[in-house]
């Protein structure tokens, strides 16, 4: 047999080779991607993670400030499948994920992986999450005890098998004074519906809170929880995550009056979990006020002391719209004599009598500007006392301004006699 030997020379390129095949296994894991993803739970948060090379171990860094790092706490090591083969034998899976339950609800925790293998270590970015706590609103896999909550299946009386006597009482139950977390927030409903001004209990006193809620909505993907698109409540169609046309499936005659894109349909004054505009002026249960008006609208920094002109004065300066401006006698202005002090200074008038903060009607108003359109009061005056014509009140814009046809105190207020000209002059 013929003896084969191999110098050292020969050995060479081989270990050359192998050096070069760990410096290449190096070089990719460090540059391997570790992604980590963290969801919260009702009372937990899951963590789970992809890497683009199997690490031996995994070391999971939890704290409640964002510069977590790796002195923060270490929850939990996770090793990899090749650690746990050689502990265990046998075919073991690869596990990439971890559920943390030493958490508390409404704290926001983060965190970050390191993944440590032969080659060294890398670290991933920063993830957080926050757990939201039992609830009895959405998240039946996770908490089904949840239904529990609100119902009783063999002895409650009520119908849907509801806690309360009624479905408002049942909600009550949380959405009280009463309840700690829930007094003096937006969620304190009772108190709410009880304000002396207006409710939105509905004027038979029918309308409950699931006329426009859905308590089985996850607050997370519906914080209003209202119904959704096509969902059918007392014979209405509800838009799930609200907008104006939530309003306008009830309130159907103020949407043809509705003028969008007016000074009243500012969409980035609108609170953002609703998205209705409406919520600018108006509460969505209960007011002090009349017509469920808000005491700061569009968040005002003053908060208003009636519904009538001071309403409007928390937004709009009364200083000049009373002592300036462009609604002035065209007759008289030299001497200063200013038409909406005329009107509301010296003769009690409201905003709301010549102006619509919905919208402007086209029969009154062909232009829709400057949202004229006048009240019921001022209608049903010029139409039943004072007009021999029958002309009702009308405003004609130009382009020096316009000039409003009336039929008042017996006088003729038309385009050829009225010291309204230029009532407006932009």
């Amino acid at each position: 047999m013929k003896k084969i030997t191999l110098s050292k020379k020969s050995y060479l390129p081989a270990a050359l080779f192998g050096i070069l095949l760990l410096l290449i296994g190096a070089a990719l894991s460090y540059a391997a991607t570790l992604t980590v993803t963290a969801t919260a739970g009702s009372t937990y948060v899951d963590l789970s993670w992809e890497d683009g090379v199997e690490a031996n171990q995994y070391e999971i860094y939890r704290d409640t400030a964002s510069s977590v790092d790796t002195g923060s706490t270490l929850v939990e090591v996770v090793y990899g499948k090749s650690v746990l083969k050689q502990v265990y034998g046998g075919s073991t899976s690869f596990v990439n994920n971890y559920r943390d339950n030493n958490v508390q609800a409404g704290t926001t925790y983060y965190y970050i992986i390191r993944a440590v293998d032969d080659n060294g270590s890398r670290i991933s970015d920063v993830v957080s999450a926050g757990p939201f706590g039992k609830m009895p609103h959405g998240h039946y896999a996770d908490n089904p005890e949840a239904c529990g909550d609100c119902h009783q299946a063999h002895t409650a009386d009520s119908e849907q098998l509801v806690m309360g006597p009624t479905v408002n009482e049942t909600c009550y139950r949380c959405h009280s004074g009463s309840t700690p977390l829930v007094a003096g927030t937006a969620h304190d409903i009772e108190s709410e519906f009880s304000k002396p001004g207006s409710n939105h209990l509905g004027l038979d006193g029918e309308q409950q809170c699931s006329s426009c809620h859905d308590a089985h909505f996850d607050p997370a993907a519906d914080p209003a929880l209202l119904y959704s698109v096509n969902e059918s409540v007392y014979g209405s169609v509800y838009h799930r995550g609200g907008g104006s046309d939530y309003c306008f499936t009830c309130h159907d005659v103020l949407q043809a009056e509705y003028q969008t894109g007016s000074a009243h349909d500012s969409s980035s004054l609108t609170p953002p979990d609703t998205n209705i505009v409406c919520s600018g002026c108006h509460e969505p249960h209960g007011s002090s006020l009349d017509w469920l008006l808000k005491l700061q609208p569009y968040g005002a920094a003053q908060a208003t002391l009636n519904e009538d002109n001071d309403f409007c004065y928390t937004c709009h300066d009364e200083n000049s719209i009373l002592d300036g401006g462009d609604f002035y006698d065209a007759v008289t202005a030299v001497s200063g004599t200013y038409l909406h002090d005329t009107h509301v200074t010296n003769n009690n008038a409201q905003c709301r009598d010549c102006h619509d903060a919905h919208g402007a009607d086209p029969a009154e108003n062909s232009s829709e500007a400057y949202l004229i359109s006048f009240s019921d009061t001022v209608s049903g005056v010029v139409y039943s006392v004072y007009s021999s014509s029958g002309d009702g009140p009308l405003y004609q814009l130009q382009s020096e301004g316009g000039y409003c046809v009336l039929n008042c105190h017996n006088t003729d207020h038309d385009e050829a006699s009225s010291v309204y000209d230029n009532v407006y002059n932009p």
